[in-house]
């Protein structure tokens, strides 16, 4: 299987014939490319990455249905550190 994602500097779509060459069978594609093979099938879909996202949780029995979350209570001083830590770029430069 392969999977077309488009990135910021390389387009996945670019590669579906040398995926095909390295024998892929299934191609999830934004976009049909204009040559199609016969021997491989071609899933057309909106989104290429949450299309993987959703393919690799089922694949994986999706675990974050088992995640337990917690709420914890934190008073202003517990947070100031994170807070700190976390806008250090900006309360530097200012």
């Amino acid at each position: 299987m392969f999977v077309a994602l488009k990135g910021t500097l390389v387009d996945g779509h670019d590669y579906i014939e040398k995926a095909i060459k390295l024998q892929a069978k299934v191609i999830i594609c934004e976009v049909f490319p204009e040559e199609k093979s016969n021997e491989v099938t071609y899933v057309q879909v909106s989104d290429a990455n949450t299309a993987l996202a959703i393919m690799a949780s089922n694949y994986f029995e999706n675990p974050s249905a088992n995640l337990q979350l917690e709420l914890l209570e934190l008073t202003e001083k517990q947070l100031l550190p994170h807070y700190c830590i976390s806008n250090l770029k900006t309360l530097v430069t200012k």
